[in-house]
C-alpha cells in the first residue's frame, strides 16, 4: 500500500539522519478504519471519531444517527425573508466551508439538512431557508451540526451531555487548549 511505503521511507530517512524513531503517529478519522493496513504506524489520533460531524457523513465515514455532538443555537432574528440568524457563529462552529454536492455552507440544522449555515460572524450564523418550507421563529432552539466538530469542542469549557434516557449532565472539556 502506498501509505505503508511512505511511512517506511519517512522512518528510514529519519533514522539515516541519526534520529531514533519511537513513534509513528497519524491523525485522521478517515484513516481509523484502514489504519491496520498501514505497516509501521504505532499510534493513531482520530479526533473527530469521538463525535463525528457533517464532514464525516458527507465522506461516508458514518451516518446521521452516529452524531454525538451538536451546537444548541437559538434563532435571534427572522427579519430577512428566506433567512434566519442564530446565536452560533465562527467561535462555535468554526470556519470550514463545504461547497457543492450534497452539502454547502459551514454547518446545517441537524434535523433539517437542507438548511445550511451560509454566512458567519464571530457570534452569529445565517441560515438559508430557500430550500425548505420551514420557518423558524425568534426564540426557537435548533441543533446545528458543524462541518468540523473539533473547533466546536475546543472553544468551550464544558459540554452538556444528553443521555439516551433523557438525563442531562454537564462535563468539563478537560483537554481544552491543549491541541
Amino acid at each position: 500500500m502506498r501509505l505503508s511505503v511512505m511511512v517506511a521511507a519517512l522512518r528510514a530517512g529519519a533514522e539515516a539522519s541519526g534520529l531514533v524513531v519511537h513513534t509513528i503517529s497519524a491523525g485522521s478519522t478517515p484513516l481509523l478504519w484502514r489504519s491496520h493496513e498501514i505497516a509501521g504506524l504505532t499510534e493513531l489520533r482520530a479526533g473527530t471519531a469521538v463525535y463525528f460531524d457533517r464532514t464525516s457523513v458527507v465522506g461516508g465515514i458514518c451516518g446521521p444517527a452516529d452524531y454525538a455532538a451538536t451546537i444548541l443555537a437559538t434563532v435571534v432574528s427572522t427579519a430577512v425573508p428566506g433567512q434566519a440568524v442564530v446565536d452560533a457563529g465562527v467561535k462555535a462552529l468554526g470556519r470550514e466551508p463545504m461547497r457543492g454536492g450534497e452539502a454547502d455552507g459551514f454547518a446545517c440544522v441537524l434535523d433539517r439538512p437542507e438548511v445550511p449555515v451560509v454566512r458567519l460572524s464571530e457570534e452569529h450564523g445565517v441560515l438559508d431557508l430557500s430550500q425548505t418550507e420551514w420557518r423558524p421563529r425568534v426564540g426557537d432552539q435548533v441543533r446545528v451540526l458543524p462541518n468540523h466538530v473539533c473547533v466546536a469542542v475546543h472553544n468551550f469549557g464544558e459540554m452538556t451531555l444528553v443521555h439516551p434516557d433523557g438525563r442531562v449532565e454537564t462535563s468539563a472539556v478537560e483537554a481544552r487548549g491543549r491541541g
